[in-house]
């Protein structure tokens, strides 16, 4: 697997978790609304969801190329930093667009103050799933594994996808470096303080 194919990987990975968050909230509101667990508790049990699988998905995908590149060290080195960097730019794509949404909810506010941590916790997520590959194994991480290999075997429709999953991450690519420019100038005005 080249840097090309594994950045097309990475992509469809993120558009498939998109479409599967839906089903994580109606899953989770089957299942814990009626128990009347606290929206916010409840939105916290979502966020680690999604969290999960995008670190796990990452982590075995970057397995795989490190695998297919005969685990030499510039693969080892090139692979990690580039999943590392691409589970970033995507998560904080999240946290912009939740802050760009937040305007009046109390609840949405006060789940966007763990967003840094959960960030956090899904690079470390998916440095422990590098060296302990067994914890992202489930039948849903390999399952979306399959579908974006099938995807990307499909002659014409696997180019499409592949060109709309490269806007799709450029757009995260742009939003992640608009959060990041944010998260910074938060961290440098509060050093100033």
């Amino acid at each position: 697997m080249n840097i090309l194919q594994y950045i097309f990987y990475f992509s469809l990975n993120s558009i498939l978790l998109e479409v599967l968050n839906w089903f994580f909230i109606l899953l989770s509101s089957l299942i814990l609304l009626p128990l009347r667990i606290p929206e916010r508790i409840y939105l916290l049990v979502v966020k680690s969801a999604q969290v999960y699988f995008l670190s796990a998905i990452t982590a075995l995908l970057t397995l795989r190329a490190i695998q297919d590149n005969h685990n030499t060290f510039m693969a080892i080195m090139r692979y990690v930093l580039l999943g590392l960097w691409l589970l970033y730019m995507s998560l904080g794509n999240t946290l912009y667009q939740k802050r760009r949404a937040v305007h009046s909810d109390e609840v949405l506010k006060e789940a966007i103050k763990y967003d840094v941590i959960f960030i956090i916790g899904a690079l470390v997520l998916f440095l422990v799933v590098l060296l302990i590959p067994r914890i992202g194994f489930n039948f849903l991480t390999l399952g979306i594994l399959d579908i974006i290999a099938k995807i990307y075997n499909l002659p014409i429709v696997g180019w499409v996808v592949g060109m709309l999953a490269t806007v799709y991450l450029l757009y995260v690519l742009w939003t992640g470096l608009i959060i990041s420019g944010m998260l910074f100038s938060t961290l440098l005005s509060k050093i100033k303080k």
